[in-house]
């Protein structure tokens, strides 16, 4: 068995490896997971659809769960933890942190084109009811937004403390969002282990963010 530390003290290079792989097949077990619960917990919606239309809206619901999950991940790329940046180079996730941002951007947008293509989006009126719905399209004008102002941030003449204070601010503001939209928008998540499931997500996510602040507040 490889050592696990070398002579100065730092990880070995077979932990090194091991610690990435096994990062790896977290972070790809957790996007498969999403992106399976639509076919494996269907919700009351897809009783009613058939064909092209069923496979449009499964393909959204896929593309939201994905979309969902990356909004989640970005602030794993982010939070500069030493069991991640210990295994992976620091400026290569924040490129990815960079590249993730843009295709959550891009999947949070086709996501309704998918769920409502099957619909007469004319006919669909705006009633209280649909409220999931409405926050979902604050929650997409909301993560385009954080995607404009960080990408084209000099252009735009934002100052690095005014546009990490309203960085901040978004993403928290688009994780309450998040979880608003999902547990409200399908029944697929009333309960059983879809509900579960985004429950231990979302409180993973709002304890690490709780903790960075806490860190970031005392100066570590």
């Amino acid at each position: 068995m490889p050592p696990i530390e070398d002579k100065a003290g730092a990880l070995s290079p077979a932990m090194r490896n091991l610690i990435r792989a096994l990062i790896i097949v977290l972070v790809l077990g957790f996007f498969i997971g999403a992106a399976c619960i639509p076919f494996f917990y269907q919700s009351t919606s897809m009783w009613y659809k058939f064909g092209v239309d069923r496979i449009l809206l499964r393909t959204g619901k896929v593309i939201g769960m994905l979309a969902a999950s990356l909004l989640l991940l970005q602030l794993l790329l982010a939070a500069n933890l030493k069991i991640v940046t210990v295994v992976f180079p620091r400026p290569k996730l924040i490129k990815l942190h960079k590249f993730n941002a843009g295709l959550l951007a891009v999947l949070a947008l086709i996501h309704p084109l998918f769920i409502f293509a099957p619909e007469d989006i004319s006919t669909i009126p705006l009633e209280w009811k649909y409220w999931p719905e409405i926050v979902g399209a604050f929650l997409l004008l909301l993560i385009w937004f954080i995607f404009t102002t960080g990408r084209w941030r000099e252009f735009l003449q934002l100052s690095f403390p005014a546009w990490r204070l309203f960085h901040r601010i978004a993403v928290i503001t688009a994780f309450f969002l998040l979880a608003l939209h999902v547990f409200f928008v399908s029944d697929t998540f009333q309960a059983g282990l879809p509900r579960y499931a985004v429950f231990l997500s979302l409180g993973s996510y709002f304890c690490l963010w709780l903790w960075l602040r806490i860190r970031t507040f005392l100066g570590k």
